[in-house]
């Protein structure tokens, strides 16, 4: 809102002349402007200066006019072309500038005018109302005494707008439009209009956070639409309501006090007023002339953004089937399936002939197949409109979309609850004017009494006296309301008409008396939304006692104000089966919806499948609830009990999968079985698989995630997105638990700064010790190759973290409330930051195992070392005769290489301490608080017990990852060397007669399938192998590491994998290597000896004494006679056989 400049003109020319005004005291007259319905600029004649000078003092009495004059124009936008409009006697008060919107002015009634209006309001609206709880006359008294106190306040400004609006609409009386009006269709502009856009307005800037008084002053300004006609404007209000309303857990019941003839309307303002704008709101307009069916009809259901246009576009088309045409053609429907109800008395069956007529109707976006005879032309069959119980029957389905389960004994009591709370607040003078939910209520309860009276005969035996009086009450309400010139009177006749056919049928029965029930009836189900019931629960399951001890609950029939919701799956029908049970708050819980999935042809009767398309569902299966065309049958039952699904399915199919879609669900309930049987129609049994799951909603849209998984939509996104390895983040425990070590330090540091609250600092810490443990380690499945830089990992992490403080807190999984992914797990982080720092400690903490495996590998070697210390071997080079030694030696240079590869791998690991926490995007730090950092370092190093430190440059340690590849490539170094050392003992081993046989390994499993005896050294052909895929990963590692660009290294999550998996590797076979081989090893001394004595091994002993060309010669002599170098040289008396042992001993023992 801006302020000319002409009126601030006019208020500096008026100001030297009220000098005097600024120092009035601030009162309130009795004058009360008269509404004209037209406006007057500020310089209209019909506005006096001295009018407009004294509204300016009153809202200012603390400056001169001279000073509010040069504050005005301080705060003032550039001149609008507009103008801003004055309505009789209306003032300004100023809000101070803030971020979001710099200068704006409040438009006030005058003093007197608004007192007025307040009165009106209070006496409209009885002394419930939070106004007065609030103060809020005091307040409002106020605001023109001290106006630059009140007016920071936007939350309380907005609703101070909507009572002055809604009251001044009272007082002048609005007059709504006599059509439907569309959101661009133009309706009589109604007084007060401009405060509740004002109001509108205040509320969209708030940036508080919600309290109940936006959930009511949203609901308010949907009430003030609906008063209006403007159901597209109500429709939109109601919805966002409900969402501040579920955010906050406010009570859906209303209370009675001890005496019963109190009513607290906590009922009325936060869902009555709502849900009259709700699909409901479709029903409840059903009395619409067809000229009025081909305009875009004024309602929208949840769903609506989901239709696609193409639907939206030819659900409008007026050349099309129009809405009017589709109800007409339901309505029919039901007439003629209930006119069998009498001749039927199959409650099951007359139940599936009217769902796909009830859904349908919820389902309103739909074209409905007809198959019926009925032409919508020809008009109603004259056989068919004689039928007084399918016309009132047909009329209280249609309308209110009640079910036959409703006629019990609870149904009978709370439609009588009703009738009170309805003859209550009319009786008292406190009854809204106008609206058409006053009337949708009373027709409900009057005919549930009606009919539970007639059908139910406890009910007519023990009925109070007073049920007659109510009853007549609530007619009485009707009558009033249509004679008052309810906007909706048009149909309160054909109401009454309706009620009266029904009790007529049920009560002068002329056949055969009451209609009965079957003895064996239950209630289907999933027809218990409303917590209705004709058999108790058993009492490990009935909470209902519970929550009537708190406040009496009285469930409204048609709007299902039930403190929860009750959905019980019968899946057999023994009675031992156990009872499953689905809690799920109201707020945001949808009618529980089946997908069978049965296979194509089911193996019985191909014909089977087709009719029960036609049977459970009558529109097009979304894209979502489709499977498999080529290899099953999908079936939508929005309503049924499994054993009836069954019936329908078993002629066709021998299997089938239900998947039960609920809003929201709470982990620690009993979880349906699968593979249980049920009987089908033929009697054989049909194999039912239950699979459970919840609906979650991002921006991108809605999705269907399992049931019990603690990820949330954007895990499933990316799980879906990448299916690539299959091995996902679970696959490395050590991972998971340095996310969480990464996220409890950080969730403590950022209590320590300010940004989070103990409470959720402490739900936090104590979920990241739940995923501590492993427990949860399966619900970390984004695949390790994921292509989002790691975001898709962190936001696993934080999603099942929040999930987890979610069930750990009594709320729903999905219910991110108290603490939310992004806005608490993963404050003061980023997955820039996050990742590479979980990344790093749990190398640290995975090298752990490989350093301790390699130390027992070398530990291994040392034992055979000492074992073997003096036994002598011939040694080799270039696989040819070498010189002399021993296998202490040899296994000895095996232990050395292996101790060093350890230590250069421990002093490499240290360097992993060293983080990049608190560098958040790319390293400026940006999006933490001042002294986050510190503070996260302090509790990662008092966590793991070592010193955790900071990067020395922040953009450094985020863009670069040699730390990384320097692990890799000595991980790779360490597994060549045991990749020679299993070669080496291959070697040694071969044989056992063809080959060398100089060592004997210890047969773990047959060598072959074909050859028996065969063993094979498959363990070091293992470590071989392992050497080689550890070649491979460092391969990876290093051209990862190297692909970097700019700020951070996208790759890092395969550097992370192959990572893990090389010290994994490491780890495995170091210690299959020393277990299954190395402790094990024997060394032949025979085989051993021989080749050393048969080889020219002492060829070198000799030279010193007899020269290298003369030794040579003998050598060459001992090859060519195929004689041993030993028998030739002591032949020739060269050296003395019993010297010969001496010689080699002395060969190898030179330091």
């Amino acid at each position: 809102m801006t302020v000319p400049e002409a009126y601030l003109r006019d208020l500096e020319r008026t100001a030297a002349g009220s000098r005097s005004s600024s120092s009035l005291t601030p009162g309130f007259t009795d004058d009360v402007p008269e509404y004209s319905g037209q406006s007057q600029s500020p310089s209209d004649p019909g506005t006096s200066t001295s009018s407009r000078v004294a509204a300016r003092a009153i809202i200012s009495d603390d400056c001169s006019a001279e000073s509010f004059v040069y504050d005005l124009r301080q705060m003032a936008l550039p001149e609008s072309p507009d103008g801003l409009q004055q309505q009789g006697g209306y003032s300004y008060a100023v809000l101070k500038s803030d971020l979001i919107e710099p200068r704006i002015l409040i438009k006030l009634p005058s003093a007197p005018l608004a007192m007025k209006l307040l009165d009106t309001f209070e006496e409209t609206f009885c002394d419930h109302h939070w106004f007065l709880r609030r103060d809020f006359r005091e307040r409002v008294q106020l605001l023109f005494t001290d106006p630059k106190t009140q007016s920071q306040d936007r939350s309380w400004l907005s609703r101070a707008s909507l009572v002055f609006a809604l009251a001044t609409t009272f007082i002048y009386g609005p007059q709504p439009s006599g059509e439907i009006t569309t959101e661009n269709s133009e309706a009589p502009t109604p007084p007060g209009s401009d405060l509740f856009e004002q109001a509108v307005a205040l509320l969209n800037v708030s940036s508080e956070e919600p309290t109940t008084e936006d959930v009511e002053a949203l609901n308010l300004m949907a009430f003030y639409c609906y008063s209006l006609n403007r159901r597209r404007m109500a429709y939109k209000y109601a919805t966002q309501s409900l969402a501040v309303a579920k955010l906050l857990f406010l009570n859906r019941t209303p209370s009675l006090s001890a005496s019963g003839q109190e009513v607290i309307l906590e009922h009325r303002k936060r869902l009555w007023w709502t849900s009259i704008c709700m699909e409901r709101m479709v029903v409840a307009e059903l009395g619409l002339a067809p000229a009025h069916a081909a305009i875009k009809f004024d309602a929208r259901l949840p769903s609506s953004r989901d239709i696609p246009q193409s639907e939206m576009d030819q659900f409008f088309d007026p050349s099309v089937q129009t809405l009017q045409t589709q109800i007409c053609e339901i309505k029919c429907q039901i007439m003629e399936s209930v006119g069998h109800l009498r001749r039927v008395l199959d409650l099951e069956t007359m139940l599936f002939e009217l769902w796909p007529c009830f859904d349908t109707l919820r389902s309103w976006k739909e074209k409905v197949p007809s198959y019926t005879s009925f032409d919508f032309k020809s008009g109603v069959p004259e056989e068919m409109s004689q039928r007084s119980c399918a016309r009132g029957l047909a009329s209280l389905y249609l309308r209110y979309h009640q079910r036959i389960e409703v006629l019990t004994k609870e149904g009978h009591d709370a439609a009588r609850h009703n009738c009170k709370i309805l003859t209550d607040l009319f009786n008292r003078g406190k009854h809204a004017r106008f609206g058409y939910w006053d009337s949708v209520h009373a027709f409900s309860s009057l005919s549930i009494i009606s009919i539970a009276k007639a059908v139910i005969p406890e009910i007519a035996e023990t009925s109070e006296l007073n049920d007659e009086h109510l009853y007549t009450q609530c007619r009485l309400i009707l009558k009033e309301m249509a004679e008052a010139g309810n906007p909706a009177a048009r149909d309160h006749n054909a109401l009454l008409a309706d009620l009266d056919s029904i009790v007529q049928m049920l009560t002068t029965n002329e056949d055969a008396g009451p209609i009965e029930r079957p003895a064996e009836f239950e209630v289907p189900s999933l027809f218990c939304h409303l917590g209705l019931r004709s058999k108790p629960l058993p009492p490990e399951l009935d909470m209902a006692s519970d929550f009537q001890a708190e406040t009496r609950l009285l469930p409204d029939l048609t709007l299902c104000l039930t403190s929860v919701e009750w959905q019980i799956a019968r899946f057999a029908p023994q009675p031992s089966t156990p009872v499953n049970r689905q809690l799920s708050t109201v707020y945001g819980a949808q009618k529980c919806t089946y997908v069978v999935s049965v296979p194509k042809g089911g193996g019985r009767d191909n014909n089977a499948n087709g009719g029960m398309v036609s049977a459970l569902s009558n529109r097009p299966l979304e894209s979502h609830e489709r499977a498999e065309q080529d290899s099953t049958d999908t079936i939508l039952a929005a309503s049924s009990s499994l054993e009836t699904i069954s019936k329908t399915v078993s002629p066709a199919a021998d299997t089938m999968t239900v998947t039960q879609i609920i809003s929201a669900v709470i982990p620690s309930e009993p979880k349906p079985t699968n593979g249980l049987l049920v009987k089908g129609a033929n009697g054989h049994k049909v194999t039912v698989t239950i699979e459970t799951k919840r609906l979650e909603k991002d921006s991108l849209g809605q999705l269907e995630l399992p049931s019990d998984a603690l990820y949330g939509i954007n895990t499933f996104r990316a799980i879906e997105n990448f299916p690539l390895s299959g091995r996902p983040i679970a696959t490395w425990p050590d991972f998971i638990y340095a996310f969480a070590v990464i996220k409890q330090a950080a969730a403590r540091a950022n209590y320590e700064v300010g940004t989070i609250t103990s409470e959720q600092a402490n739900a936090i810490s104590e979920a990241c010790e739940e995923v501590k443990t492993g427990v949860h380690n399966k619900h970390f499945a984004v695949d390790m190759m994921e292509g989002s830089g790691g975001t898709s990992t962190n936001m696993n992490v934080n999603e099942v973290i929040a999930n987890i403080v979610a069930n750990n807190s009594g709320r729903a999984l999905s219910d991110y409330t108290f603490v939310h992914p992004n806005d608490h797990v993963n404050m003061g982080q980023s997955t820039n930051d996050a990742v590479p720092s979980a990344m790093k400690l749990a190398v640290y903490r995975a090298m752990e195992g490989a350093l301790d495996a390699l130390q027992g590998l070398a530990d291994a070697f040392a034992v055979k070392r000492q074992e073997y210390s003096t036994l002598l071997r011939l040694g080799r080079t270039c696989l040819q005769d070498a010189q002399p030694m021993t296998y202490g030696q040899a296994l000895g240079a095996h232990e050395a290489v292996i101790r060093r590869h350890r230590q250069h791998l421990s002093t490499i690991r240290d360097s992993f301490l060293v983080l990049p926490m608190g560098g958040t995007a790319i390293g400026t730090g940006f999006g933490s608080k001042s002294g986050y950092k510190a503070a996260v370092f302090k509790h990662l190093s008092s966590s793991l017990g070592v010193a955790v430190q900071p990067c020395s440059d922040a953009f450094d340690g985020m863009q670069n990852m040699d730390t990384c590849a320097r692990l890799s490539a000595e991980l790779r170094n360490t597994a060549n060397s045991l990749w020679k050392i299993a070669n080496d003992m291959i070697l040694l081993s071969s044989g056992p007669n063809g080959g060398i046989a100089e060592i004997t390994l210890p047969p773990v499993q047959a060598g072959s399938s074909i050859m028996p005896g065969k063993v094979n050294p498959v363990i070091p052909i293992a470590v071989c192998q392992v050497a080689l895929a550890i070649t491979g990963n460092d391969a990876a590692v290093s051209m990862a590491c190297q692909q970097g660009m700019l700020e951070i290294n996208h790759y890092e999550l395969l550097v992370c994998d192959r990572l893990f998996d090389s010290i994994q590797l490491l780890k495995s076979v170091s210690k299959t290597f020393a277990k299954r081989c190395v402790e094990g090893l024997i060394a032949n001394k025979e085989t051993s000896e021989k080749h050393l004595l048969d080889a020219s091994a002492l060829a070198t002993a000799l030279v010193p004494s007899l020269g290298y060309a003369k030794v040579s010669r003998i050598v060459r002599s001992a090859l060519a006679e195929e004689r041993p170098f030993l028998d030739v040289v002591v032949e020739r008396g060269l050296l003395r056989q019993n010297d010969v042992l001496g010689v080699l001993e002395r060969s190898v023992l030179i330091e």
